[in-house]
């Protein structure tokens, strides 16, 4: 069986993607937002600056402005106070959709020069934590349509002679449904491209100048 492995990176700015899915699927143009022990956070998601979320490992990377008014005062917002501490509890969501829950493993204030104080944090998901084998999120496989020159923008590919593996890379509009186990369909693309695939790794990005990105990779069923 040819094995065709995709990287695609989905740009939330410019979406138009059509999506059938088992159950509610959507699209996150706006910012990412936090919980905090369980309670949603609307000042801590506006200082958000980055986020990294890795689907098979259940871990994400979050990067939060860490300089402003502190009770009339300016002040470090986060920095060794009581919201976010090693074992607090953090819940990530793009959209309706939360990607993960569990709880911060590392700290990391920095003060660049020239630049704003950030505090970066990693959060590790419950499932890491118990040890158990990352899988599909979802109870029934979503299917999720794209079609190049639509909602997929880019495509490229790389064949060895020894490798039957065929990897390909590509930039499309996105949606934070996307994960282990969603079933892509690719048309529009011609035979190389076009078929359905199996997604096995996402990898959810923001940042403030490029909105809410996807990358994720998927082997052709």
């Amino acid at each position: 069986m040819k094995r065709v492995v995709f990287s695609i990176v989905f740009c939330a700015c410019f979406y138009s993607a059509i999506i059938t899915c088992c159950g509610a699927a959507g699209f996150s143009s706006g910012r990412p937002s936090l919980s905090i022990e369980s309670m949603m956070r609307t000042d801590v998601s506006a200082d958000i600056i980055s986020v990294k979320y890795v689907d098979s490992t259940d871990t994400a990377v979050i990067t939060l402005n860490n300089w402003g008014i502190v009770g009339n005062v300016p002040d470090f917002k986060y920095s060794g106070g009581n919201l976010l501490k090693l074992g607090t509890k953090v819940g990530l969501y793009f959209g309706a959709v939360k990607l993960s829950e569990g709880v911060i493993t590392s700290l990391s204030p920095t003060l660049p020069e020239g630049g704003q104080p950030v505090l970066t944090f990693v959060v590790t998901g419950n499932s890491q934590l118990k040890g158990g084998q990352i899988q599909s999120r979802f109870k029934k496989p979503r299917t999720l349509t794209l079609s190049y020159g639509n909602n997929l923008f880019e495509l490229s590919e790389t064949r060895k002679m020894v490798d039957p593996v065929i990897e390909c890379t590509g930039k499309a509009a996105g949606s934070p449904d996307l994960r282990i186990g969603t079933v892509l369909t690719i048309t529009g693309g011609g035979q190389d491209f076009s078929g359905e695939y199996s997604v096995s790794e996402t990898i959810h990005l923001f940042d403030q100048s490029k909105g809410n990105i996807t990358e994720f990779t998927a082997t052709k069923n």
